[in-house]
């Protein structure tokens, strides 16, 4: 389910990076204006996202990128991070953020030796804040 990152998968996430109110919900600063090539802006996140923490495609059975995950801003130290999910409109309600909440939290205890994962919701993120309630995250 989860995997890493590929430049292949830059692709299927530039509807995504170029969709400026997903940006803001998933508290990002999106460029104020169109970058020239999208697939490229693409691929650079992809690289900066595996550089600045843990980052992981969330895929279908069918191995094709239906969303990410990321741990990010580790404090190694007090084993805390910052994280996110972020899935593709086509891959809602499908059940694949529940399952995807279940491997980061393994991944985080296990792989990075945390503690405690922090998330910030927007108050207007309704899908985050229901995943969140329904775990009893929240």
């Amino acid at each position: 389910m989860l995997r890493a990152a590929t430049l292949k998968d830059a692709e299927t996430f530039v509807p995504l990076r170029s969709d400026v109110g997903a940006q803001h919900l998933l508290m990002a600063n999106p460029p104020s204006s169109p970058v020239n090539d999208p697939l490229v802006d693409a691929q650079d996140w992809i690289k900066r996202r595996d550089a600045n923490g843990w980052f992981r495609v969330i895929s279908g059975q069918d191995g094709v990128a239906a969303g990410f995950t990321q741990i990010f801003d580790i404090h190694h130290k007090n084993r805390t991070g910052w994280f996110g999910i972020a899935l593709l409109p086509s891959a809602r309600g499908k059940g694949l953020a529940s399952i995807t909440m279940t491997e980061i939290e393994q991944a985080a205890r296990i792989e990075l030796e945390l503690h405690k994962l922090i998330l910030y919701i927007r108050s207007d993120n309704n899908a985050s804040l229901r995943l969140f309630d329904r775990l009893e995250w929240l």
